[in-house]
């Protein structure tokens, strides 16, 4: 029975296992597509507000004063004019550049003090910024979830322990049953039989055989008294 209930619980534990890491990395995506559509609406949201402003973009300070501005709502923002020039930085990147190695056509990752944000470039006439967003979000979301699964994980395997036991220790009664009562049957009661089976099962048929074979021990034992008595 301790086998049974350690196998189950193995088998189970691994299946959940497995199940959670695919729920998790399916949750993760969703999480990611979300915080891509937000970070896709702030960018055209931005880029709304830049074509109404009709600015010379050449003059830094100004540039800079207005997405000052425009940025209080954004989390990340860095902003180059046709000329590559930065008219604009967050402060909180610091010295680390928004912008990708080579050209992306959609989100991607940079790290900002050892957090990853999420970032896409978007452009309007001679104006080129790249948007991002922080996932700590999604981070605490997983974080979230991974606890309460480990929390409850330990519950869920000791009730399917617990139930495994029982279950193996029901299926096992019946055998146990059985041979104390093929114990009773000796050489002087010989007549005495296994109750009938109440289902037809394995274990059911193992009684039916049993009686069989105490039937042909009884008949078998009977000739050789009657032989002794003639002798």
């Amino acid at each position: 029975r301790a086998r049974v209930a350690l196998w189950t619980v193995i088998m189970v534990c691994g299946v959940l296992v497995l199940f959670g890491a695919g729920a998790a990395r399916n949750l993760r995506k969703e999480l990611i597509k979300g915080l891509d559509l937000e970070i896709g609406i702030e960018g055209r949201d931005l880029i709304a507000e830049i074509e109404e402003q009709h600015s010379d973009w050449t003059q830094q300070t100004n540039a800079a004063a207005f997405f000052a501005q425009e940025s209080k709502n954004i989390d990340y923002l860095e902003v180059h004019n046709a000329a590559g020039q930065t008219l604009y930085r967050s402060s909180n990147l610091e010295e680390t550049t928004a912008f990708p190695a080579r050209d992306l056509d959609g989100p991607y990752n940079v790290r900002v003090d050892d957090q990853r944000i999420r970032f896409r470039v978007f452009q309007t006439g001679p104006i080129r910024f790249a948007l991002g967003k922080d996932s700590i979000r999604v981070r605490q979301t997983l974080a979230g979830l991974a606890s309460a699964y480990f929390f409850t994980l330990p519950l869920v395997l000791l009730a399917v322990g617990g139930g495994a036991w029982w279950i193996a220790r029901r299926a096992a009664a019946p055998v146990k049953t059985i041979a104390a009562q093929a114990e009773k049957i000796s050489a002087s009661a010989l007549h005495q039989r296994l109750p009938p089976p109440e289902a037809e099962d394995e274990i059911g048929h193992l009684t039916l055989v049993l009686n069989q074979m105490f039937d042909r021990l009884e008949r078998s034992f009977d000739q050789v008294t009657r032989f002794t008595s003639d002798a």
